[in-house]
């Protein structure tokens, strides 16, 4: 019983990262900043291009909404995923239009309250 215990604990795990991996992406992939602020905490570590700051959901999406009017995507996708205590971690490689390539790196970290997105990070590649 505790075996099968431990297989539900990890499985249910899983399907919880996935889910999230799932919702940012299809939110970055449609760049609606709305979508993604929705699983912000009430303050978030936010740095978008070297703007940076710890702030609440509102100013995290215009400062995103900000991003998406100059940098359309092209194509997204999860390039690294995992797991640490409390927390799930995402990096995504994110090309837009004109064919620059960012690394936006998101961390999920799960209180009594539910899960909210506690970091946020997109960095100029090439």
């Amino acid at each position: 019983l505790l075996l099968i215990g431990c297989l539900l604990v990890l499985v249910h795990a899983a399907s919880a990262q996935t889910d999230w991996g799932q919702r940012l992406s299809a939110g970055l992939q449609s760049a609606n900043a709305t979508a993604l602020t929705s699983g912000f905490g009430a303050e978030v570590e936010v740095s978008v291009l070297g703007r940076t700051g710890v702030m609440g959901p509102r100013q995290a999406q215009e400062l995103l909404e900000d991003f998406f009017a100059g940098h359309a995507p092209q194509a997204c996708s999860i390039s690294h995923q995992g797991t640490r205590e409390t927390s799930s971690f995402f990096i995504f490689s994110y090309q837009d239009t004109t064919g620059h390539t960012y690394r936006i790196y998101c961390v999920v970290r799960k209180s009594d309250e539910g899960q909210f997105v506690k970091q946020f990070r997109i960095d100029y590649v090439r």
